[in-house]
């Protein structure tokens, strides 16, 4: 079950008010944390009540796609006002970024208004105000061809001028055969994680950039998008010219293992000279000198069947 199928369970059941009722103290991102450390997302979305959660579907949901962790990497409040923006891991290597908006009511109470996932493209208030015509005989044919034939083209008529349905066929659809289809009916902007792997994919350098500036200005200097950039470019193999930015990108996160490691992958993926891999292999040896560099590199061309350079070979046998 994908994640457009939770957000289709939520607005298909009875809309209540859009507004979510917990206890809290008087600074809510304790609360929050504790929500998110001891039940996942389960902590978050159980107390929401925009609309009606059937228990077994979200525990379902849940089990699979655990949460592996979370980080609260931005927090803002002005009275009663609060936003909270999120970057949660499941156990399967996905990565989501997420936006909670709301307001306290008193000491101890709290509703949240919206919720904003930046990989479906879609705010919880888009969703509830779906419901309705989910219920019609137009939106019971669009959920049971976004389930049997996503591929339908009947689905481009039922979604014009409804960008939540767009986003959430283009999410169910992403990286299957009817993404072209799905992609091509959409109205508005694609999510913002979507544009950057689309650029990528396309090998859109200032296409790329550009998505990429949105989500810094979006999400702050998160390490993790440099991560999911280079992922994205090892998969499309555009290590060429995306190691360089990747290196660059290192150097202001120099703690972050994981994004030395796919800077690395990368790194030995594309067409760079040799001193610039040895100038990379030496900064990363200085800042984590516990790790076995050439074990690493030699497992990399071990298991992508490639053969390093004369220079880099010689690297290899003298360590």
């Amino acid at each position: 079950m994908k994640r457009s199928f939770l957000w289709l369970a939520l607005i298909t059941s009875t809309v209540l008010l859009l507004a979510v009722s917990v206890r809290a103290e008087p600074s809510i991102l304790p609360i929050l944390r504790q929500d998110l450390a001891e039940q996942g997302l389960a902590g978050v979305l159980t107390h929401q009540r925009a609309v009606n959660v059937p228990a077994s579907l979200l525990h379902d949901w849940l089990a699979e796609q655990p949460l592996a962790r979370f980080a609260i990497t931005g927090f803002n409040q002005q009275g009663p006002r609060f936003a909270v923006r999120m970057r949660v891991h499941f156990d399967n290597g996905t990565v989501n970024f997420l936006r909670l908006e709301g307001r306290t009511s008193d000491a101890v109470h709290y509703t949240l208004s919206d919720w904003y996932d930046y990989a479906a493209g879609v705010h919880l208030h888009q969703l509830a105000e779906m419901a309705p015509w989910l219920q019609s005989r137009a939106g019971q044919r669009y959920l049971q061809l976004l389930q049997e034939q996503p591929d339908s083209a009947e689905l481009s008529a039922l979604v014009a001028e409804r960008p939540a349905a767009q986003a959430l066929w283009l999410m169910q659809c992403s990286g299957q055969p009817c993404e072209p289809r799905a992609l091509s009916a959409q109205a508005g902007p694609e999510p913002a994680l979507w544009q950057l792997e689309r650029a990528l994919k396309g090998a859109d350098s200032s296409r790329f950039m550009q998505a990429y500036d949105r989500l810094v200005k979006a999400l702050g200097d998160d390490a993790y998008l440099p991560i999911i950039a280079g992922e994205a470019g090892l998969r499309y193999r555009q290590c060429d010219w995306l190691a360089p930015w990747l290196v660059s990108r290192w150097q202001d996160h120099r703690e972050q293992a994981q994004l030395a490691d796919v800077t690395l992958r990368c790194s030995l993926a594309a067409d760079l000279s040799w001193s610039r891999q040895h100038q990379l292999i030496d900064a990363l040896a200085r800042q984590f000198p516990g790790l076995d560099l050439a074990e690493r590199i030699g497992d990399y061309y071990q298991q992508t069947g490639q053969t390093p350079s004369p220079a880099l070979a010689q690297w290899l046998k003298e360590h």
